[in-house]
């Protein structure tokens, strides 16, 4: 049953002045005595301290009181610090709701100051809350952003804490290896410096080998535990330590004895200090368990009034398991309400109380599935791998710059061995300088005449798709001046397409300015459903002066594609215009688009009357290692580029009686 509250950690990080007491006997002439706003803040702070254990009520009080003032001065830190105060006091009392929306308003302010570290205390101080309302992914998430926030900042002073923190989770929800993995880490950095990790790490160690029935290592642990709190003379973790040492005993009638034993010592100490805690409810579960336990054992004993000696202690654990629960229940503490609600039930089953049996089982099932859930370990397996992936990705990142570091460095060496060969060498052949300059300007003219060559087949290239386009407007010109009449005349069917040829000029150009996007590293196509008519009619318009006759087959008018309408536009106009200078000096040239689909594929087809082509002279299509220039075929280039883009692959068919047939295959859903 053992699960661990961590409830004193809220008294190293709960209260604003972290790991500072009060030593006055009298706080309150200390705020009697503070003449400035900064020294009144400061000594409220340390009557909050003085009265959190002593009389709460005072405690919140005085917090609300700094919170007042530090916002009317406008504070920022102190304001931050009395969320913080006020938060802990409320999770103190189990009035864990009002805790969590003082620490969001803590974190805000931590945020807004880019204050790191109280950042990663509020993310603790909230995942502390959300455990002992055993919230345990909400607790874990808390823990992580802290974690984080540490080992960014490289921070050390509540790493151990953290660890403490997330390996209680894991134990809560029984990833013992996980738990035990995070107390090591807890223990490995906590024994050089910090003795309060050391404590919560010491009783993590108890309590996993407390889980596992090593009862014996269960008890070094606490009993290391008991000594350390001994030492420091806090007896919150002494009582603590009794109540765990008690519960790391079996179930033999000594064992159990000495199980209560313990349990009233620790009864002792919470009743004075805070009945309401985590572990002054767990130890009242072991209390009530004791009873019914020695309840139990009395069938294994010779004694005389066993009958009615085991129904009185069965009695005494009901009541107890009933006080148990009902302060669990107050308290939001789901697992001592859990425990009690179970015992409950069976020790009413065996009283023959069968219905309060009944309602206290169907409770515990009902608390149970909401905290226990495999919802909420897979919640926080993942934030495990979420952290683990993160400091993956960060030390990639972290070996990437190391690598760019090296590779600078011999750069730099590089750079510098050859500069000195340079000058040694030039020093050594002073006499040869002017046949060095001579070879030098021969490279420089070679370098030059190479530009001038890729200008010249730069300017090539934009010529052949440029060409038609002018060629077009230039037809349009002539037209306007031999026949103007026929231009003026808009109801012409003449007239009709050489405006609308030249309306799509623009177009051309544009796809031109697309394909030159298309070489860019970054440039993606966008990708969706496009009717194939419209693709049809677009051709249609493209080439409407031209003297090829031009069919198109399609037999479903709602076939589409789903690729980018630019990237096959272009494609398919300069197959199309491909084709027409093909057909140049075929007598009745005719081309014929087709489109279907079979099964996942599309297909698209474009097959000319001309006198055909040879494979070299398609080659470009497959080849990207071929140079590009017109004789090599700029058309074909720019199919390729761009079909490869969005994932087209396109096949030839020369074995015709005439002309040339090329296909274009697109899957339904293609994923580029």
């Amino acid at each position: 049953m053992r699960k661990i509250g961590f409830v004193l950690l809220l008294l190293i990080l709960g209260l604003p002045v972290i790991a500072q007491h009060v030593h006055s006997a009298d706080p309150l002439s200390l705020l009697n005595n503070a003449k400035h706003d900064t020294d009144k803040l400061k000594a409220l702070q340390k009557v909050v301290t003085y009265y959190q254990y002593k009389d709460s009520a005072k405690a919140f009080g005085y917090a609300r009181q700094g919170l007042d003032l530090a916002k009317k001065k406008s504070l920022p830190l102190y304001t931050m610090i009395f969320y913080k105060t006020l938060g802990n006091l409320n999770t103190q009392k189990g009035s864990y709701t009002q805790a969590i929306d003082y620490f969001n308003l803590e974190l805000a302010i931590a945020k807004q100051r880019k204050d790191t570290r109280n950042t990663q205390l509020a993310n603790i101080d909230m995942g502390i809350t959300y455990q002992q309302e055993s919230k345990f992914p909400d607790a874990q998430a808390c823990f992580f952003k802290a974690l984080a926030i540490a080992e960014n900042q490289k921070d050390n002073s509540n790493l151990c804490l953290i660890y403490d923190d997330i390996a209680s989770i894991y134990e809560n929800e029984g990833q013992y290896a996980k738990a035990k993995q995070y107390t090591l880490k807890a223990l490995a950095l906590g024994e050089k410096k910090d003795t309060t990790a050391i404590t919560k790490a010491y009783e993590l160690m108890g309590v996993i080998y407390n889980d596992a029935g090593r009862y014996d290592s269960a008890r070094y642990y606490y009993k290391l535990d008991l000594h350390l709190y001994q030492q420091k003379k806090d007896s919150i973790g002494e009582a603590t330590m009794y109540m765990q040492i008690g519960s790391a005993y079996g179930q033999t009638y000594a064992e159990v004895q000495q199980t209560q034993q313990y349990a009233i010592k620790s009864k002792a100490i919470w009743d004075k200090m805070n009945p309401g805690n985590t572990y002054a409810l767990y130890n009242m579960d072991d209390l009530s368990l004791s009873y019914w336990n020695t309840a139990e054992l009395l069938d294994t004993m010779h004694i005389a009034n066993k009958k009615a000696l085991k129904l009185s202690l069965a009695a005494k654990a009901e009541q107890s398991f009933t006080e148990t629960y009902k302060l669990s229940a107050k308290y939001s503490n789901t697992i001592a309400e859990l425990f009690a609600l179970d015992k409950l039930a069976k020790i009413e089953a065996w009283e023959g109380k069968n219905a309060g049996a009944y309602q206290h089982m169907r409770l515990y099932n009902t608390v149970h599935d909401s905290v226990f859930s495999q919802r909420n370990n897979d919640k926080i397996a993942s934030l495990d791998n979420q952290h683990e992936i993160a400091l993956r990705d960060k030390q990639i990142e972290i070996n990437k710059l190391e690598v760019e570091k090296k590779k600078r460095t011999t750069v730099l060496l590089i750079i510098s061995l050859v500069s000195l060969f340079i000058i040694s060498s030039l020093i050594y052949l002073q006499s040869r300088n002017r046949k060095r300059t001579n070879v030098q300007l021969t490279g420089l003219n070679s370098q030059l005449y190479n530009a001038n060559k890729i200008n010249t087949q730069f300017f090539s290239i934009l010529q052949h798709d440029i060409r038609r386009p002018i060629a077009d407007f230039i037809s349009l010109v002539w037209l306007i001046q031999d026949q103007p009449e026929v231009v003026g005349d808009v109801t012409n069917g003449t007239t009709k397409k050489v405006m609308n040829s030249a309306e799509h000029l623009l177009d051309t150009m544009d796809d031109l300015l697309l394909w030159s996007k298309g070489q860019m590293e970054n440039f993606k196509p966008q990708l969706r459903d496009f009717p194939v008519a419209a693709l049809f009619d677009y051709i249609k318009d493209q080439f409407a002066v031209s003297n090829v006759t031009m069919h198109f087959e399609l037999n479903d008018p709602a076939l589409s594609l789903f690729t980018d309408e630019h990237y096959i536009k272009t494609i398919m106009l300069n197959l199309t215009n491909n084709a027409v200078h093909a057909l140049a000096q075929t007598p009745h040239p005719a081309i014929e688009w087709k489109a279907w689909k079979e099964g996942q594929v599309s297909y698209l087809s474009i097959a000319d009357n001309g006198p055909g082509a040879t494979e070299d002279a398609l080659k470009p299509l497959y080849d990207d290692t071929l140079p590009v220039g017109i004789k090599n075929g700029l058309g074909l280039h720019i199919v390729r580029d761009l079909a490869k883009v969005i994932g087209c692959k396109i096949t030839v068919d020369t074995d015709r009686p005439q002309g040339v047939e090329i296909m274009l295959m697109i899957q339904s859903a293609n994923k580029v």
